[in-house]
């Protein structure tokens, strides 16, 4: 009973408590709610369906078909002091400039609270123009597949592995024999990140160091081998 019980309540009322913990905990500015339901089985969640939000940034323009509220049981009646467990953004679209990419990956990957975003399309942009579409992005920041990044390029799937610091980056083009790993050694005064890049294109290898600015990329000590 205390689980179906909420099933019965007006969640139109609580939308603006909903709306305000999403945007100040996850960075998601709700502009458009088409439905809140309650769902008690197999685990208390609240379900929203069709958003339309701007995540982090003005103009970074999220849709997402369903998101998922799993609540603290305490939550499921008191929305006064409302916090949840986890949410989930199921099958989305997000246009991005490529300035912000940046910003909102850092926000993303060193958010504190469970996330996971399932089905991501993600479309880059740079003065109204489109330069790259990723699709099919899946990504947690907590359990066993936590800091895994998987999704499809060129018409590849992709896995991208991160490390608690995200100091080392792992990049595989599945089925392809394109690999590449990321070592981020440090951050100067000018915030400018230096570090290395090794990488594997069918059977040749190459490594370089590198220098980037957050404008542009110098490499340094270039070396290529090819078999």
């Amino acid at each position: 009973l205390f689980l179906i019980i909420p099933q019965f309540f007006n969640y139109q009322k609580k939308e603006l408590i909903i709306e305000n913990y999403v945007y100040f905990n996850y960075g998601l500015q709700i502009k458009k709610i088409e439905n809140i339901k309650y769902k008690f089985f197999p685990i208390p969640k609240l379900e929203i369906t069709n958003i339309n939000s701007d995540f982090y940034y003005k103009g970074t323009n999220l849709k997402t078909k369903k998101l998922i509220i799993y609540p603290k049981l305490p939550s499921i009646y008191n929305y006064s002091n409302f916090e949840a467990r986890k949410i989930v953004l199921e099958n989305n679209d997000l246009k991005i400039n490529l300035k912000n990419l940046q910003h909102l990956s850092k926000k993303i990957f060193f958010l504190k609270k469970k996330l996971f975003i399932k089905n991501l399309n993600l479309n880059i942009k740079e003065k109204n123009n489109t330069i790259l579409n990723i699709k099919k992005i899946n990504f947690l920041n907590y359990g066993y597949k936590k800091n895994i990044v998987r999704g499809e390029i060129f018409k590849k799937n992709f896995n991208i592995k991160l490390d608690e610091n995200f100091k080392n980056i792992n990049f595989e083009l599945l089925k392809t024999g394109v690999s590449a790993k990321i070592n981020i050694i440090e951050r100067d005064k000018l915030n400018k990140i230096k570090g290395n890049l090794k990488g594997k294109i069918l059977k040749s290898n190459f490594k370089s160091d590198f220098i980037f600015d957050g404008k542009k990329i110098e490499f340094e000590n270039f070396y290529f081998r090819d078999k």
